[in-house]
């Protein structure tokens, strides 16, 4: 079973490749709604709270936790991140982006499931050199219970941001 309707995205990803290639300050899409509430909420269920097996970070650019050891998620989580690795997954962000061909990560190297806490943060900055692939497109994803993320509709609470975080001309 498939966690993304794709003749959905694919039909977004026509309409919207050229709002995304023209925003600024650069290349980006909001999309509210982007996982099936249900969906969310079972990864939810298995997150619960981070303990040893996660990432601490505490320095200035960020105070979070993160986990991006798939064997240590819970199977809908580990689900999700699978179908976001999957061809047709790539398939869809390089026909919204232009961007391509594509590489997924699935060892999730600076991704997975990352918390921000009452009191954390995360500052703007790049890290490209940290890692062993050059990201050209991020899927960021935000989630919460007690307020909306979009302030068009009033209703969503889980968005995703897609970008290329390189400056529109």
């Amino acid at each position: 079973m498939s966690i993304f309707d794709y003749a959905a995205l694919d039909r977004l990803a026509s309409e919207k490749a050229a709002t995304f290639k023209n925003a600024k300050p650069c290349p980006h899409l909001v999309i509210d709604d982007f996982v099936a509430p249900e969906v969310l909420d079972k990864v939810l269920a298995e997150i619960g709270e981070a303990n040893e097996s996660w990432t601490h970070w505490k320095h200035y650019n960020e105070r979070k936790e993160g986990l991006k050891d798939m064997s240590r998620m819970g199977p809908n989580s580990r689900a999700l991140f699978q179908e976001m690795n999957s061809p047709k997954f790539v398939a869809f962000v390089e026909k919204l982006t232009g961007l391509g061909p594509l590489v997924s990560d699935d060892t999730l190297d600076g991704g997975g499931i990352h918390i921000t806490r009452p009191g954390g943060h995360l500052n703007i900055h790049t890290d490209f050199q940290v890692f062993r692939l050059t990201r050209s497109s991020r899927i960021g994803a935000a989630r919460s219970t007690s307020w909306s993320i979009s302030t068009r509709t009033g209703s969503a609470n889980m968005a995703a941001v897609l970008s290329s975080g390189i400056p529109t001309p």
